[in-house]
């Protein structure tokens, strides 16, 4: 995962460049159970958008450090069971575009949304240990829900 403009290669694997990216170790494939291709996906998807580089700059370099990619794949793990649970249903069957390919950015802008939200949460906190992770994210959850749902 890059962001637009990175010359930069991506590290082989195994490779300790792959924590820098937010990942826990040195092989990202571990960090993807559970969330497969969809949670490279939105990875991607967050890494190309206006929002990706800040947020990982922040979550990575910032002073309330966290792993921006373990996060970001627990947010797709959100929305999947969002989806396995029909709570999406309503708001992918309103849109004027309910296709595969304009639910997939529904779901991959409503992803970013919960991100930005989890993010914004998780520096207003300013948590002093990774501890504070659950409830930190449950309360965005929380505001996702009132916002979008």
């Amino acid at each position: 995962m890059g962001f637009k403009g990175d010359k930069k290669a991506m590290p082989v694997i195994p490779d300790e460049g792959w924590k820098d990216l937010g990942f826990q170790g040195t092989d990202p494939a571990t960090d993807f159970r559970g969330v497969g291709i969809f949670g490279l996906e939105q990875l991607v998807y967050l890494a190309n958008g206006v929002h990706g580089r800040k947020i990982y700059e922040e979550a990575q370099y910032g002073p309330f450090w966290y792993s921006f990619s373990v996060v970001a794949l627990n947010i797709t793990n959100a929305i999947c069971t969002l989806l396995k649970t029909n709570r999406l249903d309503k708001l992918i069957y309103s849109t004027n575009d309910a296709s595969d390919a304009g639910g997939l950015i529904l779901l991959n802008n409503l992803y970013v949304e919960l991100m930005i939200i989890f993010h914004r949460e998780w520096m207003a906190s300013k948590p002093t240990n990774l501890f504070a992770f659950n409830d930190i994210f449950a309360r965005s959850f929380e505001k996702f829900e009132l916002g979008f749902l």
